[in-house]
């Protein structure tokens, strides 16, 4: 090639490269806010790691479940941070399947068995494999993110709604070890796709949620919604809708059979709830429950106070949002705050928090962020926030590394 035709080359790609980096400017700021955090948070697992955690906090003997523990040497520091709670079942189940005698039916199949694959292909090691694959969907669930908010807003709001969503406090949890990210991914496809009228990719991104988490099916509200809201004859509604519902049920429905199979049990993962000792009560008591242990300064002050925090400012977003954003996302953005809070542990620990895990599932209403991006906005509130979250992001995530803080 002569330097004339290197030059018009180069010149060329560069403008290919401007005029897509200038329409695909959600993928920049997806990976840069991806490649930050993961910086991030492997600085303050480092630091975790070396002073004060613990692989053993409180003498149990049991925190690992018999997986092999990661050494916090070499690289290894950077994975045992990640490898605490629920990532260890997932770890548990992708080495060694489900069990009918304990709680690992709780936990949805979709991630452990991506966990596998993946980490077959990394030579076993299924901890990296899972922080491999909550980078990627945290991606992907970015870049759709910033997509939905551009349609409700404009795209200085789109912006924001990413980065607040980054920063939230508990969004840890969406890059490893978890399935919060692979569900945020698989539920704004589903409603960003129904937008689309692409109800193929809808039916998979639903069944897709369905197995991630059990919340994962409240996908079907939006999406419902959304069908139902095109200008169209029923009749072409119904067909419309009727992948997203064939996807769910597949979904469902192979996962069960693989449990009656298995286990004898197709309900295994209702069943596994009870290990828990897990009672029903009304949303509302959930919360007065959590406020009259604050009031009282039980046990667990901090989560508690967390959790109804968390929960309080994404239940408030929602409302004050609520004209501003198609009913398809408020109705989910309800149900997935509401679901939840009906039902509480009684085990252990569980049994003085009534919102356990409350601040992680307000981290997946994946509206209010659309909402908080309209109206976190101007030269001092907007940093102002960000420091605020990030700080307690970053406090809360240093005592998970040390076993001292599940949510």
């Amino acid at each position: 090639m002569s330097p004339s035709q290197w030059q018009l080359w180069m010149k060329r790609s560069f403008r290919w490269l401007s005029a897509w980096s200038d329409s695909h400017r959600e993928w920049i700021l997806a990976g840069a806010a991806v490649i930050l955090l993961r910086i991030w948070f492997a600085a303050l697992g480092i630091v975790a790691v070396l002073y004060g955690a613990s692989a053993d906090p409180w003498g149990q003997g049991n925190m690992f479940f018999g997986v092999g523990k990661i050494s916090a040497e070499g690289f290894g520091v950077f994975l045992a941070p990640w490898q605490r709670w629920d990532a260890i079942w997932y770890q548990q189940i992708a080495s060694v399947g489900y069990s009918a005698g304990n709680a690992s039916g709780s936990f949805f199949p979709l991630f452990p068995i991506l966990m596998r694959r993946v980490g077959t292909i990394l030579g076993g090691n299924l901890v990296l494999a899972g922080v491999v694959i909550c980078t990627i969907a945290t991606f992907f669930a970015f870049v759709l993110l910033h997509r939905l908010s551009t349609q409700a807003g404009d795209r200085a709001a789109a912006n924001r709604a990413v980065i607040y969503w980054a920063v939230f406090p508990t969004s840890f949890y969406l890059f490893g070890g978890y399935a919060e990210s692979l569900l945020a991914a698989c539920a704004l496809a589903t409603i960003y796709f129904a937008r689309r009228k692409n109800w193929c990719i809808v039916g998979v991104a639903a069944g897709a949620a369905t197995l991630t988490r059990p919340v994962g099916v409240l996908v079907v509200i939006p999406a419902v919604i959304e069908a139902l809201s095109q200008n169209d004859t029923w009749h072409r509604r119904a067909k419309m809708i009727l992948p997203l519902l064939l996807g769910v049920a597949l979904g469902m429905g192979a996962w069960m059979l693989y449990l009656h199979l298995t286990y004898n049990d197709a309900l295994l993962w209702v069943h596994a709830e009870e290990s828990w000792k897990r009672v029903f009560i009304f949303p509302g008591q959930t919360i007065l429950l959590t406020a009259r242990y604050i009031v009282e300064a039980r046990d667990y002050l901090a989560n508690n106070i967390v959790d109804l925090a968390l929960t309080g400012l994404v239940f408030g977003s929602i409302v004050a949002g609520a004209r501003k954003l198609p009913l398809s996302y408020t109705a989910y953005a309800l149900a997935m705050l509401v679901v939840p809070l009906a039902s509480y542990a009684l085990v252990g620990s569980f049994a003085a928090m009534p919102m356990a895990a409350g601040g992680r599932r307000a981290m997946v209403v994946l509206p209010a962020f659309i909402v908080l991006g309209q109206l976190i906005r101007g030269r001092w509130l907007q940093p102002t926030w960000m420091m605020l979250s990030l700080s307690l992001q970053a406090v809360l995530f240093f005592e998970f590394a040390r076993w001292m803080w599940v949510d």
